[in-house]
């Protein structure tokens, strides 16, 4: 596993966790909770939580395959997107900070 790209993706807002998750989805293209828990060494029930998260955060990718779920990683421009709302919320909250220390 790319140890660079791991601290990259911390460095967007991931955890140590979700960014192996991440790559090693980024990696398989498609794969089951059980094939990542074997790949990454974790329980299975911490990759189900995890993968649960990303999803929600709208990362992650569910598919239902003879009632099996298989997870994927979203596109890549929806990590730019993600950056972008941070970048966006930054702009509104740095002027505020601002203002609080100028009085």
């Amino acid at each position: 596993m790319n140890k660079e790209l791991v601290k990259n993706l911390r460095d967007l807002g991931f955890n140590e966790r979700e960014a192996l998750i991440y790559v090693a989805l980024v990696e398989r293209v498609e794969c089951t909770a059980y094939e990542l828990a074997q790949a990454l060494s974790l329980p299975r029930t911490t990759i189900y939580q995890f993968l649960e998260k990303m999803r929600q955060r709208g990362i992650v990718l569910v598919a239902r395959k003879n009632k099996v779920r298989h997870y994927s990683a979203e596109s890549f421009s929806r990590l730019r997107e993600l950056v972008e709302i941070r970048e966006k919320a930054l702009n509104l909250v740095l002027p505020q900070l601002q203002e609080l220390t100028s009085r």
